[in-house]
């Protein structure tokens, strides 16, 4: 009983263009395996972001789960930031690191 678990996450720069992607394979005689692949962007203006997730499944799994975001900052977080006295380029900083280290 296998279990793939695939998390990557990327901060894509001002008109910069990324592409992430992974395969997880199931090979047959792996029924009870599992499969969860996540990918999560967060971008400057103008860059693009190709998500390509494939699974090769020869058996049942589990479960077999893959999921792709982008994440843009909330117009309530950056009030909030804003109140509490950060610029502009201060909440940016704060948001890159945020959504960098999943908080």
């Amino acid at each position: 009983n296998t279990g793939i678990l695939l998390k990557n996450r990327i901060y894509a720069g001002k008109d910069s263009k990324s592409i992430l992607s992974g395969t997880a394979i199931i090979n047959q005689g792996c029924e009870n395996c599992s499969s969860d692949m996540n990918f999560s962007a967060m971008r400057e203006q103008g860059a693009k972001i190709e998500f390509m997730p494939a699974q090769k499944i020869s058996a049942i799994p589990e479960q077999a789960d893959h999921s792709a975001g982008i994440y843009t900052p909330t117009d309530a977080q950056i009030l909030y930031l804003r109140q509490a006295g950060l610029g502009i380029i201060e909440i940016k900083d704060v948001t890159k690191e945020a959504f960098m280290n999943n908080y």
